[in-house]
């Protein structure tokens, strides 16, 4: 956004907020008002009926700070189809519709999170008390928790001093039902059916309630049930740009390359890279230009002159189609108790969230992320390609036709081994895999409650609460590799991509070679079908099993006084203790019989299918796409519109992985193995082979070093005023102060770098003083050496490791050593609320306090992974060369080697050069158990107009002063090895605390029924709001380090999560029995991540809006029966990648589910 926009957005909110001083000025004049001590919440009614909207402003104007809320007058009557969905229709709030904000390729049909006023630091609670995820974050996945329990979800966007610390953001507190709530006796029940118009599905949801009271002469009881049964299945499918890479014009025209001119690349206004972005590729670094500035260089030259000027290129393309299906369970139950004379109520409540999310990806993605020294990617003279006039690509055929080295071979051209020349290179190597992830949340949380009023003027209250969270996680990929050519154009508002077979262009004298030698039918048109196609290329997997459990129990008291301006004091004293072990393995990605490899092995056909016992398991799928992105995205040139990909049944399996897949494995300790099975990839006999010993530290699947065990225990105290002065205005409000204390331990491990070698070398052998070209002492090498460099047995001389200096191999030992860290620090939180009532229907509103964020604890793992950078080095020319041959070489030989039986000349074993091996730097990265809190001084002010029973104009202005921010930074740190006692200093990456910020902003809302318009139009309703966001030096919390400084902040590519504009524009109209609703949400471009993992580049959102709409009929009082729409606009999410400081480009374009729900609703 534009400085001038920006400046627009505050000049409008200001002259909104006159304009309202002006009204209620006016209207001040004429009336005086006392009334009684309220609330203030503004209240977003989500449900229609006037009834709701007018409790909901009764709610609004009774809070004692700045509240929103979502209100539900019926079970299961939320709009939308699950709690974070309902919260975007909040001023401020916005949903993250990602599976994860560091996750940006893979969309999330229900979202992921919520982000307040441009923040993501929220508190989450259940009936104002402690809530939480047993993952590596401090709140609760609101995604997973069912709607139909909820009556109210409040956010508080200050505070008072009696509230829990935390919500630097804002506080979430998630309101269940209780008995006493109602009069009587209600039962309520609700049941709907959900079809997705992509996954072709249908699913249902349940939920029921049964509440009553009965008076008896022990007093009151209540009796409270609530439970919920969902299932939804959606869809979407991506098509994603591969990182885009700048190709110099002294590389695309030959100048002072090997390569020679690169056909098919014209571009008359070349793109300009000024190297802001340019991360992980080395050689993109500012030399000297001849008018003293510093010029990024493209592609070095050897008299070290570059050019900044060519054109923008992407590896490839990547599509998706991702299923989710989801399982959400909930039981809320309550029981409450009053004594006859109404001065003892006892409340005891039960809470089970339970949500279990299943997800299938299909991919076919690049696999090209090469530097560009080593990228093949040129055009045919067939297809040349196109350029905008900025010189970045717009269309072409991406493909393959230099030459090049390949090794698993017999179906493509590939050459025998490193020695012989290389081959054309058809096409371009892609992975078809799938990705099974299942993801289960559960919760549960029992509350006890007790207030006793033994007189008028003295209110007391003890609560205890214990929270049980446990979080599975199981992620399992399995990839296949296929070579073809992708034509992708870019010029449309959506990408399309027509595949083709790696020969589609190749010329008919190729094509003749090629078949003449032996490779097979390069015109099959069945070529995407036909398992001779594929490779069984590589595997993944990754696990979670965390659990935590928080234990807390506070008690409180109040003190009413009369005739004082104080009307009462309010103190409490709260103590929490939380203890969470989580449990998260690598992400173990390895080979299986991949194509670089040689030996024509890993091709599909020749594996047969796996039998488990008398179960046959079919290997592959194949995957339909001729409806991908509804038709017309993508299309495959051949006879069949889909791809083979490994089965489900094969996913389903992984129990089995290393026995399905041990000939893919073999003997080598290097491979690939299942998280459980993982070994000690060092463990060799004497004579090289692997000794598949496990790893001495794996626990079932995970290492020591991949659990982390965390306690903390906080305390804290408050002391609260409430006053009011009845003037000619009436005034009141709280002052308070709340004194937090947190002691924290963390128990994990710090993992030294591991430089054993792959092969080690004999135990006679010294580096230090062997040296093959010494003429003392090997005057003859092939008889003096004591290795034959022609055996197997002298493979350890290619082994770095075994060169290093002792003091080197003494610290990267591979060991790791537990320790435990321990902190503790006090925050004081004061607060001001204040109220000031100018007539009944107009007041103003003023809040201050202090408040923090305390950090994940994932980022707070005391945990630590070091490793040896840049460790370069290089080896000797060959000991015997064909001015030097082996005496077994043949006479003329041109490379001195001998040759085997078949005439083949041996491979010669090459020797590390000790003098050229250097190191850049010790590094570590891990978490940070000595993170302090964020802190922030907030100031909030309002103005509200209630004109009707069910009308209101809000105003309100916010302005948070911010520092102590979660930012990935470096410090260099000092390690000792335990085993050893050797030390280095490393630099260690982690989260750390630093910087200072600013945020401000306003929101407007609005909500009335046209009751004076005539007949039919007076059950017209609407409701509007608009939020503006303004950051300033506020830092991003994870931008890498890899290119980007750790304090890079929003004013220089934006703060994550933050869009600077959100609106929602509700419709309703609610007569003769119609409820109906239509609503829509709409955010403007915000920055997704800092650092895209895939990409290394900060990805953005565009602007988007989300249309959804419902229409309900009351049949009779006690039944109704709806229609519910969501995604109506069929809303395409798009994502840019910054490449450079001014340019983004297309990253991904998404779509989902258009979802429709048939409701029914009793209730008596």
């Amino acid at each position: 956004m534009s400085a001038i926009n920006k400046k627009n957005g505050v000049r409008a909110g200001i002259c909104l907020a006159s304009s309202l001083v002006v009204l209620t000025s006016a209207l001040a004049a004429q009336r005086a008002f006392a009334q009684d001590d309220v609330e203030l919440v503004e209240e977003v009614v989500v449900e229609g009926t006037r009834a709701s909207l007018q409790n909901a402003q009764d709610i609004k104007r009774e809070s004692d700070t700045f509240v929103d809320a979502i209100s539900a007058s019926d079970i299961g009557s939320l709009p939308d189809r699950s709690v974070l969905e309902a919260m975007q229709r909040i001023p401020g709030v916005s949903i993250e519709r990602f599976a994860a904000s560091n996750d940006p390729d893979h969309f999330g049909v229900e979202g992921s999170g919520a982000v307040v006023r441009g923040m993501t630091q929220t508190r989450s609670e259940f009936n104002g008390r402690d809530s939480f995820t047993a993952n590596s974050g401090r709140g609760l996945s609101f995604q997973d928790v069912p709607p139909e329990l909820m009556q109210t979800v409040k956010l508080y966007k200050n505070q008072t001093a009696d509230m829990i610390e935390g919500g630097i953001a804002g506080t979430v507190n998630l309101v269940t039902r209780k008995p006493f709530d109602t009069d009587g006796m209600q039962v309520a029940l609700s049941a709907d059916m959900t079809y997705g118009d992509m996954v072709k599905e249908h699913t249902p949801t349940f939920s029921g309630l049964f509440s009553n009271r009965w008076d008896t002469g022990l007093g009151e009881f209540g009796l409270l049930l609530n439970g919920s049964d969902s299932h939804l299945k959606a869809s979407s499918h991506g098509i994603q740009s591969d990182k885009f890479e700048l190709r110099g014009l002294d590389e695309i025209t030959g100048v002072g390359t090997a390569s020679g001119t690169v056909p098919g690349i014209n571009v008359s206004n070349p793109y300009i890279y000024d190297g802001s972005f340019g991360r992980g590729v080395s050689d993109r670094q500012p030399r000297p230009n001849p008018d003293g500035s510093d010029l990024f260089c493209v592609s070095p030259g050897a008299d070290d002159t570059c050019t900044n000027e060519g054109v923008l290129i992407p590896h490839g393309s990547n599509i998706t189609m991702k299923n989710d299906d989801r399982y959400r369970s909930g039981l809320a139950a309550a029981v409450q108790w009053e004594s006859p004379d109404d001065t003892l109520q006892v409340t005891v409540q039960y809470l089970k969230s339970d949500a279990k999310l299943e997800w299938v990806e299909h991919s076919l993605k690049n696999q090209s992320d090469y530097p560009p020294s080593t990228q093949y990617y040129q055009p045919s003279d067939q297809a040349p390609y196109g350029f905008d006039s900025d010189g970045v690509f717009s269309h072409g055929v991406l493909t393959n036709i230099a030459e090049g080295w390949r090794g698993n071979g017999e179906q493509i051209p590939q050459n025998a081994d490193w020695s012989s020349g290389s081959v054309e290179q058809y096409g371009i190597r892609f992975v078809t895999d799938t990705r099974h992830q299942t993801e289960q949340n559960t919760v549960e949380d029992t509350s006890f409650n007790i207030k006793w009023t033994p007189t008028e003027a003295i209110e007391l209250s003890a609560d205890f609460q214990y929270v049980d969270a446990v979080t599975k996680t199981d992620s399992n990929t399995l990839m296949y590799t296929i070579f073809m050519n992708q034509e992708y154009d870019l010029r449309g508002g959506t990408p399309s991509l027509t595949i083709s077979s790696p020969w589609a262009l190749a010329t008919d004298e190729e094509m003749a070679s090629r078949s003449a030698n032996g490779f097979g039918d390069f015109t099959n048109e069945n070529y995407f079908s036909q398992l001779s196609s594929y490779v069984n290329h590589a595997a993944m997997d990754h696990t979670q099993r965390s659990n935590g459990d928080s234990t807390s129990g506070r008690i409180d008291g109040t003190y009413f006084i009369e005739d004082s301006f104080i009307t009462s004091v309010q103190a409490g004293l709260r103590r929490a203790e939380r203890e969470q072990t989580v449990r998260s393995s690598t992400y173990n990605w390895g080979a299986l019989e991949p194509p670089w490899q040689t030996g024509g092995g890993g091709w599909l056909d020749q594996y047969p299918e796996y039998v488990l016992g008398k179960t046959s398991i079919p290997r592959s799928d194949k995957v339909d796409w001729s409806d991908f992105y509804r038709g017309g995205v993508a299309n495959f040139d051949s006879q069949d519109q889909y791809t083979i990909h490994p089965s489900m049944d094969l996913m389903r399996s992984y129990d089995h992985w290393e026995e399905i897949f041990w000939d893919d494995i073999g003997d080598n300790c290097g491979d690939w193995r299942p998280l459980a099975g993982r070994i000690d990839e060092e463990a060799f006999d004497e004579d090289g082979n692997c000794l598949n010993r496990p790893l001495h530290d794996l626990n079932g699947s995970f290492r020591d070093n991949e659990i982390t065990r965390s306690k903390e225990i906080n305390t804290a105290y408050y002391l609260r005023a409430d006053f009011e002065f009845d003037t000619a205005v009436r005034i009141a409000g709280n002052l308070g102060v709340r004194v937090v204390t947190i002691e924290s331990e963390s128990l994990g491990y710090t993992v030294f770098p591991d430089l054993r070698p792959g092969r080690a070398a004999p135990s006679d052998f010294n580096s230090d003083t062997f040296n093959p070209f010494d003429q003392d002492l090997y005057p003859n090498p092939a008889d003096d050496l004591p290795y034959d460099l022609y055996d197997d047995s002298s493979a350890f001389l290619g082994d770095v490791n075994n060169f290093l200096p002792q003091t080197w191999k003494d610290f990267g030992n591979g060991v790791s050593s537990q320790d435990l860290a321990k902190q503790r620090y006090t925050e004081t939180l004061p607060s001001l609320n204040i109220k000031a009532e100018f007539t009944p229907e107009l007041l103003g509103r003023f809040a201050v306090s202090k408040a923090v964020a305390l950090p994940d604890i994932g980022d707070m793992r005391n945990y630590a992974r070091l490793s040896a950078s840049e460790l370069n080095y290089s080896s000797l020319d060959p000991v015997f060369t064909a001015d030097n041959p082996h005496p077994d070489a043949p006479d003329g030989s041109g490379t001195g080697n001998p040759q085997d039986d078949l005439g083949i000349d041996k491979p010669q074993q090459s020797i590390i050069d000790k003098d050229s091996i250097s190191l850049g730097a010790w590094r570590s990265e891990g978490g940070n158990p000595f993170l302090k809190p964020m802190e922030s001084t907030q100031f909030d002010i309002s103005l509200e107009w209630y004109f009707a029973d069910a009308g209101s104009l809000t105003g309100a202005l916010f302005y948070k002063d911010l520092n102590n921010f979660f930012i990935t930074g470096a410090i260099d740190r000092q390690y000792t090895n335990p085993a050893t006692g050797a030390g280095e200093i490393a630099t260690l990456t982690s989260k750390m605390n630093g910087g200072e910020g600013e945020m401000q902003g306003f929101e407007v809302n609005y909500q009335q029924f046209f009751d004076m318009l005539p007949g039919p139009l007076s059950g017209l309703g609407t409701q509007i709001n608009y939020s503006y966001i303004d950051a300033k030096g506020v830092p991003n919390t994870d931008a890498g380090t890899d290119g980007i400084d750790a304090e890079t902040n929003s004013e220089e590519i934006g703060l994550e999560g933050q869009s600077d504009h959100t609106a929602n524009l509700i419709l309703m109209y609610q007569k003769y029995g119609l409820d109906a609703r239509i609503a829509y949400n709409w955010r403007s471009e915000y920055l997704l991540t800092s650092y895209d993992v895939i990409s290394r580049m900060p990805v953005y959102v565009d602007d988007a809006g989300y249309l959804d709409a419902s229409i309900f009929y009351n049949i009779t009082d006690n039944f109704k029966i709806g229609l519910q729409g969501v995604n109506l606009s069929n809303t395409q999410t798009k994502t840019y990648q910054l490449v450079d400081d001014e340019l983004k480009l297309g990253r991904s374009w998404f779509i989902n589910d258009r979802r429709y729900s048939l409701v029914v609703r009793a209730n008596f």
